[in-house]
């Protein structure tokens, strides 16, 4: 450390950069008695925080140049007299001295003395930086000018961008405030001016960062390709927030379903019919076809299109497209629960309702009643998925051949056989040789054959 006595003495405090570079300023002050020393080797003598809060203070640092330089971290362990690694700083003047009360508002700031009652009487603006560095929310008690000055809003609004809520209404019209205050807290775009919700570079800045911000934005914005494409790639329901002519814009209604699929819910009527559009959005999510026009869901070879991209696009189809059994057969061959779908007259088609249970046999319990009962139908479907013989009718419940079948794929399809059947001795050993505990299903005098159990 050095020391420094008598008025007006010179000293040279060495600024080692970020960059390596190094930097001497000449330093005059008369009323404190060390100065802080960066040497090139990365090392730093630490002073006490008093000596500091003044060396800082009276030097004219001007907090917002320190940014991207050193970090808040950084900072914070000078000022509390810690040991630190090299730390740079931006000298923005030689040092101004400060007069004894000015001295004396310091310190109330370090203090945490008043100062919602002191910041409206400030008028220094490195004290009033000051304060700002230790607390943010003290710049909501500034003075009017201090909130017309564009350092000090700059230093308030990269603390926290929603300090630009208590700027004067110039820094709210001011670019590079509104940017930087956006840039630290997205919700600060709501303070902007209206001027600046018009500004294509803001607007564009804030809608990439969270594109629901589109709903605020002036009328001219949210109708600009650029800013509604910036938001839906943010977020893709944002669209809704979009003019009426960019909800017709293929380029942006396709940017938004290729996303989500779902989004086509806020695209004009025109898109909701155009097949590139709809087909897009069923690829992403099958069940955006509930939101394609009604021309679109009763046309076959959209609806056929729909299915052979999702399986699941049948729920949507119109209710001729659900009776069309070309259109049936296609989606209950991708997806045999499809026929839950199906009308009731293609539910009650043999070769409709066979095609569904070889996909996936428990589909069954979707088919009519008749076909529950249909032999061929329900061998097929329990071969599949034994256990879809819980949805067989009575009779085939009571069918030997069918529950045969289904035993033995799995001894535990004993329990939806016919109380006859649980007593059929071929039954439950085929039941019991698949599985040992399906016994437990089998009626009580065959818990007792010692050929079974």
């Amino acid at each position: 450390m050095k020391n420094i006595s008598g008025a007006s003495i010179e000293k040279t405090l060495i600024i080692s950069m970020m960059s390596g570079k190094t930097k001497s300023i000449t330093i005059i002050s008369d009323y404190t008695s060390k100065i802080l020393i960066t040497r090139i080797n990365n090392t730093v003598d630490a002073i006490n925080n008093s000596e500091f809060f003044y060396l800082v203070n009276s030097t004219g640092i001007i907090y917002n140049n320190l940014t991207g330089f050193i970090n808040e971290s950084q900072f914070l362990s000078i000022i509390n007299g810690e040991n630190t690694d090299i730390i740079t700083f931006v000298v923005n003047s030689f040092f101004t001295e400060l007069t004894e009360n000015e001295k004396n508002q310091i310190n109330s700031i370090h203090e945490k003395n008043n100062v919602f009652t002191l910041m409206p009487t400030l008028t220094n603006k490195n004290v009033v930086l000051f304060a700002i560095y230790k607390d943010v929310s003290y710049f909501s008690s500034a003075s009017v000018e201090m909130k017309g000055d564009k350092d000090v809003v700059l230093a308030a609004v990269r603390k926290h961008g929603e300090s630009l809520e208590f700027a004067s209404d110039d820094m709210k019209n001011n670019k590079d405030v509104v940017l930087t205050a956006i840039n630290n807290k997205i919700s600060s775009f709501r303070h902007a001016s209206d001027e600046m919700k018009s500004d294509k570079d803001v607007v564009l800045a804030t809608v990439r960062k969270d594109g629901d911000y589109l709903e605020i934005v002036s009328n001219d914005m949210n109708g600009d390709k650029d800013v509604v494409l910036a938001a839906v790639n943010n977020k893709v329901f944002s669209l809704r927030h979009a003019s009426d002519n960019m909800k017709g814009n293929k380029d942006v209604v396709l940017s938004a379903v290729r996303k989500n699929g779902d989004s086509l819910q806020f695209a004009s009527d025109e898109m909701k019919g155009d097949k590139d559009v709809v087909l897009a959005a069923v690829r992403k999510n099958g069940d955006s076809l509930q939101f394609a026009s009604d021309e679109m869901k009763n046309n076959e070879d959209d609806v056929l299109d729909a299915i052979n991209i999702n399986r699941s696009s049948l729920i949507y189809a119109s209710s001729k497209m659900k009776n069309k059994k070309k259109v049936v057969m296609a989606a209950v061959r991708k997806n045999g629960y499809a026929l839950q779908f199906a009308s009731d007259k293609m539910k009650d088609k043999k070769e409709v309702v066979m095609a569904a249970v070889r996909k996936n046999g428990y589909a069954l319990q979707f088919a009519s009643d008749e076909m529950k009962n249909n032999e061929d139908v329900v061998l097929t479907a329990v071969n599949n998925n034994w256990s879809s013989l819980i949805h067989a009718s009575s009779k085939m419940k009571d069918n030997k051949k069918v529950v045969m079948a289904a035993v033995k794929k799995n001894g535990y399809a004993l329990l939806y056989a016919s109380l006859n059947l649980k007593k059929d001795k071929d039954v439950v050993l085929a039941a019991v040789e698949k599985e040992g505990n399906a016994i437990m299903h089998a009626a009580i005098e065959m818990k007792a054959e010692k050929d079974i159990v």
